[in-house]
């Protein structure tokens, strides 16, 4: 007797431990969802992570495996858990009010957007919610996903409403505002500028940029050595380069340091200019010819080109003022030298801006940044038969001006 009551204990006891376990899985199964099936790729993309964003626009996509024709998109503080109740604290989730969908006809309703009219159906559904402002907490905060055939999402009014259950797919995420990266960068003013006897262009290899710069010496004649004559107008090159990002572009003004009025050559140290500069117009004044046997001194130049390798906008150009660079396509063809025009600015006094006063006189301008922009400077003169016989000599001074 006492073996056959410990055996039937055993029973009972294993009985009810069986009994115990199948409690504990019956509110679960009362949770589930009668015929809905879990999305098994979903995701919602921000547009704007920051707190308190507004005109977000929340892409929402996902994998459908029923058809359905209605979606309801939730927003919950605490989780995203269908079925579970709802943290609707304002903070903790965006503002709904006003938004837009990209498809069907959206409702708005609290923390809920109710789309009608949909076709929602196969893999990668997609449909953005635009006009939406982010919670202004920072951190986590999360959606559920319920797609419904049509009507089913009118008696859904969220959180722990038993009415989820006649969803046909469902799904939550998990979402998140951060704070914007903040990147400062510095850039410093710059202008590089220099004035070379060679050209430093790149059209010789490695030979590109004001390191590569030599010493200007500008020699005007003809022969060995050179001499002027009064027959032929005769010429010599020397370069400059410029770069600056000055938003507005740089200016470069030449200056005439002997002292002879008419800022041309002098073989007396600057007492008198036996080869003057030619036209003394004021600025603006147009490029004009060198007469042979007219004694003159002048300045062509070129407008720029960029150095090899070098980028910059078509206006983005270094050019050459019309005092120095004649407006008749003619006379500034470098390619064609004996019908070239000439200038050489001697104006002076108040408002001057001539070779001869204190900042010079503008020979050249870029209206924007400019990278290695290279100008050839042409350097021209003529004697007269009177021209008394002498070694004749000028200094020029080339001054470069951002405007930043």
């Amino acid at each position: 007797m006492n073996i056959k009551r410990t055996m039937l204990g055993r029973a009972t006891a294993l009985f009810s431990a069986f009994a115990i376990a199948v409690g504990a899985v019956v509110p679960l199964l009362a949770q589930s969802h009668a015929g809905a099936a879990q999305l098994q790729w979903r995701e919602i993309k921000m547009s704007d992570s920051r707190p308190s964003a507004t005109g977000v626009t929340y892409h929402v996509e996902f994998d459908a495996i029923g058809a359905a024709q209605e979606l309801v998109v939730e927003f919950c503080a605490d989780t995203p858990l269908i079925g579970a109740s709802c943290d609707t604290t304002a903070a903790g989730i965006p503002t709904l009010t006003g938004a837009t969908s990209s498809l069907g006809t959206p409702a708005v309703t609290g923390n809920l957007v109710k789309i009608t009219g949909l076709t929602v159906t196969g893999s990668n559904y997609s449909v953005d919610l635009g006009g939406i402002s982010n919670p202004s907490n920072l951190g986590s905060f999360y959606a559920r996903l319920l797609t419904f055939t049509t009507g089913g999402s009118a008696a859904y009014s969220g959180g722990s409403d038993p009415d989820y259950a006649t969803a046909v797919d469902y799904g939550g995420l998990a979402l998140s505002t951060v704070q914007q990266v903040t990147i400062t960068a510095r850039v410093m003013e710059t202008l590089t500028f220099c004035v070379s006897g060679d050209k430093i262009d790149g059209s010789v290899a490695g030979v590109d940029n004001c390191a590569d710069a030599t010493t200007p010496s500008v020699d005007i004649g003809t022969g060995t050595p050179r001499v002027l004559s009064a027959s032929a107008v005769d010429r010599d090159s020397a370069w400059m380069q410029l770069s600056t990002n000055a938003t507005h572009g740089a200016i470069v003004r030449m200056k005439a340091t002997n002292t002879c009025a008419e800022a041309g050559l002098s073989s007396t140290g600057g007492a008198a200019c036996s080869i003057p500069g030619i036209n003394g117009g004021g600025n603006g004044s147009a490029a004009a010819a060198i007469v042979a046997g007219t004694a003159g001194f002048g300045l062509f130049v070129d407008h720029g080109t960029a150095t090899t390798g070098a980028t910059n906008s078509t206006s983005g150009k270094v050019f050459g003022d019309v005092n120095y660079h004649s407006s008749t396509p003619a006379n500034a063809n470098i390619a064609d030298p004996a019908n070239l025009h000439y200038g050489m600015d001697r104006q002076s006094g108040t408002g001057a801006q001539g070779v001869l006063t204190v900042y010079g006189d503008p020979i050249a301008a870029s209206t924007e940044p400019v990278s290695q922009e290279n100008n050839e400077l042409v350097f021209a003169a003529t004697s007269s038969l009177t021209t008394p016989a002498g070694i004749y000599t000028g200094n020029e001074i080339l001054i470069a001006t951002g405007t930043f």
